[in-house]
């Protein structure tokens, strides 16, 4: 089981949840996907005392039922399992696992409905006990490649992509992203944090000043603004920047180096500076050409 999978587990049932003993909990993943993390958590909150139970739904479960049915009193009944746990439970920890985020996009809206009305009967109980203080309840994404690829610019240029037939690659995997931010100690958790949350009221501000220098080519001005967070933290910079452009030079030379043409995506933080990919690449004989 991979340590950061372990970590995050450890700080949702000690910290987000504080489970205590004998105290009865439901560990819930909406697909297969999530059950790394479920079996995490499964052991963690057995170390802590806790009576725990699993519960992990099929892959695209709900639209197995839109396609078996399209009557609307079984598409919308309520799982009486799922009931009894979410009024009997004093945690409930949700893993939203989705292997496929648009898959009820092409289906009848009534039949989405449907399954909406089932999903809102639980919601209704945890709402509720929730309101009284009966359950603690904790929700978390795991990564899945399903939500890897809803990601705004990332799933523009996956869908051009895969639309023209080229063959998509990716410069590291989702398990190692996670990783990085997994794998902080923490105090540097903590601290990042407190920055983030002393910073939120400027944040809109500063992403609008960093599109209008990034649109008009002004690549001094958007070094300064990305890199003004990290000033504070010069190894979580290294980490998330400097060793992963290093680590993906090889990769995008041998692209490059290649007999057709290449498109790279990364976000904007990683192109710009004395580490960024731009430079690196000039430093080992490529024209670079900002257009």
């Amino acid at each position: 089981m991979a340590s950061y999978v372990e970590k995050m587990a450890e700080v949702i049932i000690h910290y987000s949840t504080a489970v205590q003993p004998g105290e009865r909990m439901l560990i819930r993943s909406t697909s297969p996907a999530g059950e790394p993390l479920a079996q995490a958590l499964y052991q963690a909150a057995l170390r802590a005392g806790a009576e725990t139970f699993t519960y992990i739904h099929l892959r695209d479960e709900d639209s197995l039922a839109i396609e078996a049915s399209d009557d609307p009193d079984l598409l919308a009944a309520v799982n009486p399992m799922l009931k009894l746990m979410y009024e009997t439970c004093q945690v409930v920890v949700r893993i939203d696992a989705s292997e496929n985020t648009q898959a009820l996009s092409d289906y009848p809206a009534d039949s989405q409905q449907a399954r909406m009305q089932a999903l809102g009967s639980i919601m209704s109980i945890q709402m509720e006990r929730e309101g009284n203080g009966s359950l603690r309840r904790c929700s978390t994404q795991f990564p899945t490649q399903g939500y890897a690829q809803t990601a705004g610019v990332d799933l523009h240029y996956f869908d051009r992509a895969k639309a023209a037939g080229k063959r998509r690659l990716a410069l590291e995997s989702i398990d190692f992203q996670v990783g990085l931010f997994a794998n902080l100690s923490r105090e540097e958790d903590a601290e990042f944090l407190q920055y983030t949350l002393d910073e939120l009221d400027t944040l809109i501000p500063t992403v609008d000043h960093l599109m209008a220098h990034w649109r008009s080519g002004h690549v001094a001005e958007v070094e300064a603004l990305l890199t003004d967070a990290y000033r504070e933290f010069p190894d979580l910079f290294r980490r998330l920047v400097s060793d992963r452009n290093r680590s993906w030079l090889p990769q995008i030379e041998a692209l490059l180096a290649g007999d057709g043409s290449a498109m790279v995506v990364v976000g904007a933080l990683h192109l710009v500076g004395e580490q960024g990919l731009v430079e690196q690449l000039r430093q080992r004989g490529f024209a670079v050409e900002q257009l």
